[in-house]
């Protein structure tokens, strides 16, 4: 019960089950099967149902399958329950399993609910497909429609500010030179050193560097709009449509899309299709 799937296994069959099926290895043959469920001892035994095939090279495969009747609607309460195994066989070794149990339509807690206890509680396949979208729509505002909106507002038109930003690009450059060399050359201890306005610095240098060249590329009509149509085509037009399943004949005709596919009247979203 503690790693439960409710979003992708019949976890209301469990109801309809009879019997509590168990799959039991031993290098000896089993001697005895003991069931109990919250500590109390289960009314009925278990009982072997397993069996052996063999193929034409003589090899064997087992299934060492047990089983013991038993009525899931005594233990439908909501609460959580121990089902308790213990295994003895004919050379006196004994094994105990313990396996929660629960009806309550959920995963029990985990104790590592910072790694994986977080990861099966959660649906990371729609937590994929929001991050991605939500990327996508972030880098697209970034790097395409911020800069032509900039663009847009710029009152001295886009060549004064170029300038205006090769004059500022210059006296950065010039700023970082200096504090490079104080930190190349500077004291003999090097936490002394400028080392974070360094960094400071020449990140600030870089970054309006790459604004001035995303503005400028925004206000070249022939490079702006073939990428603005892209990006929008990527976000709501198929990546292609074509016969994605052969076999299902007109049905299954389909198209791929950035973040899910369409395929016989029904959309199928996609956790990775990036």
């Amino acid at each position: 019960a503690r790693y439960l799937l409710p979003r992708h296994e019949p976890l209301g069959s469990m109801r309809t089950t009879t019997f509590i099926r168990m799959l039991i290895w031993t290098d000896q043959p089993v001697a005895r099967v003991d069931i109990e469920i919250d500590g109390s001892p289960h009314p009925h035994p278990a009982v072997y149902r397993g069996k052996e095939t063999s193929n034409d090279a003589g090899d064997t495969t087992k299934t060492p399958l047990w089983v013991a009747p038993w009525d899931p609607a005594e233990y439908d309460d909501g609460a959580a329950h121990v089902l308790a195994v213990t295994v003895i066989d004919t050379g006196g070794k004994s094994t105990t399993v313990q396996t929660p149990l629960s009806f309550a339509g959920g995963a029990l807690p985990l104790h590592n609910g910072a790694t994986g206890g977080w990861i099966m509680r959660h649906d990371i396949a729609a937590i994929f497909r929001a991050a991605s979208i939500i990327t996508y729509l972030v880098a697209g505002a970034l790097l395409v429609v911020a800069p032509r909106v900039y663009y847009a507002l710029l009152p001295a038109g886009c060549a004064q500010w170029l300038l205006e930003q090769a004059a500022l690009h210059r006296q950065d450059r010039t700023h970082v030179r200096q504090l490079w060399d104080q930190v190349a050359h500077g004291s003999d201890h090097v936490w002394a050193r400028p080392v974070l306005p360094l960094a400071a610095a020449a990140c600030k240098m870089l970054a309006r560097t790459q604004r001035a060249r995303q503005v400028h590329w925004a206000s070249i009509p022939w490079l702006f709009w073939p990428a603005y149509a892209l990006t929008m085509g990527l976000a709501t037009l198929p990546l292609f449509t074509g016969w994605l399943i052969p076999s299902a004949g007109p049905l299954g005709v389909g198209s791929l899309y950035a973040y899910g596919i369409y395929l016989a009247a029904e959309w199928v979203p996609l956790a990775d299709s990036w």
